[in-house]
């Protein structure tokens, strides 16, 4: 079976990294809407969609849809031009929703319209299904998972607290500029985004090492505003590196038991929670013991096996929703 993953881009947020993991897993094939972006594409075909926004470039989508048995399209311009195309060249079209997008009224409209005419809907979290069914739009939860073995080096602490992803207001990352603990180096990885980089924080923009650099960080900050369901907080229980977490969005469903919560927009949370954390040896050997037996919940390859399974489903159907 042919299935063709539709991205904006290979900027590297957490949605972008899983696609391509699994899109390489399954043997499946990539295009992107735009050049921008340093992530490396390890698929095998990647399909590049060139051209401004409109009718010449969707004409491009839609020639390149008829090429494949079923497209799987991600995030808002994933549902905006997949979804048309997908039904322009009559073939299944299936949504995998990722729920933290930042959307005009209008823009958000328009994603529900053409949602509402994907032949089925993914969710990442409950948290997110439940969005949808406020918005009319019917999902199936399939959670996020993460290569486990490349997690799997021991947990050993040492490097002060890390932070990862893009840097955008959501994330909250302006936050660690503001928590005053002399001694506590704080750095920061990810791509750039439309946030500076926080004061008094190292950014070390987007590296190849997270797994290393999380195997050594003392803790994992997610100090989130909105979140669908955080690769983050999996692949850092997975390299057993305690967290400590804003209680919003999927981040309760990820994290369960095993984070130590902080509610959003406080500072003043945020370094009563380091200092507890930082201060305790045997709190954070808990911690990481703990999560590292939760992590076991989202492997990559479940997650894997659940895209191809509702592609395969599409497919099977006599006829694709007009």
């Amino acid at each position: 079976m042919r299935v063709l993953h539709l991205l904006c881009d290979l900027s590297g947020g957490g949605a972008e990294r899983l696609v391509l993991a699994i899109a390489a897993r399954n043997g499946h094939e990539v295009a992107v809407l735009h050049d921008g972006g340093s992530l490396s594409a390890p698929v095998h075909r990647l399909h590049r969609v060139r051209g401004r926004p409109g009718a010449r470039a969707l004409g491009r989508l839609t020639r390149l849809s008829r090429s494949f048995d079923a497209l799987h399209v991600h995030l808002g311009a994933g549902v905006l031009w997949g979804v048309p195309a997908a039904r322009a060249a009559r073939r299944p079209v299936v949504v995998s929703w990722h729920g933290t997008e930042a959307e005009s009224a209008f823009r958000a409209r328009a994603r529900q319209f053409w949602m509402r005419r994907a032949d089925r809907v993914l969710a990442v979290s409950r948290s997110v299904a439940e969005a949808l069914h406020a918005e009319g739009v019917a999902s199936t939860v399939v959670p996020n998972g993460v290569a486990l073995d490349q997690f799997a080096a021991p947990w050993v602490g040492g490097a002060g607290v890390l932070a990862v992803g893009r840097l955008a207001p959501e994330k909250g990352f302006d936050l660690l500029g503001d928590l005053g603990l002399p001694g506590v180096p704080i750095t920061l990885v990810g791509p750039p985004g439309s946030a500076p980089a926080p004061a008094g924080v190292t950014w070390a923009g987007e590296v190849d090492d997270v797994a290393a650099r999380m195997a050594l960080a003392d803790v994992v900050v997610i100090p989130s505003r909105r979140e669908g369901a955080s690769l983050v907080a999996m692949e850092a229980m997975a390299a057993g590196a305690p967290v400590i977490a804003t209680q919003v969005g999927g981040l309760p469903e990820v994290l369960g038991d095993v984070a130590r919560w902080i509610p959003p927009d406080s500072p003043a949370a945020l370094r009563d929670a380091l200092a507890a954390v930082l201060g305790d040896p045997t709190l954070r050997q808990a911690m990481s013991a703990a999560g590292r037996a939760r992590s076991r919940q989202f492997d990559l390859n479940a997650t894997a096996a659940a895209w191809s399974a509702a592609c395969e489903e599409v497919v099977r159907r006599p006829h694709p929703v007009p």
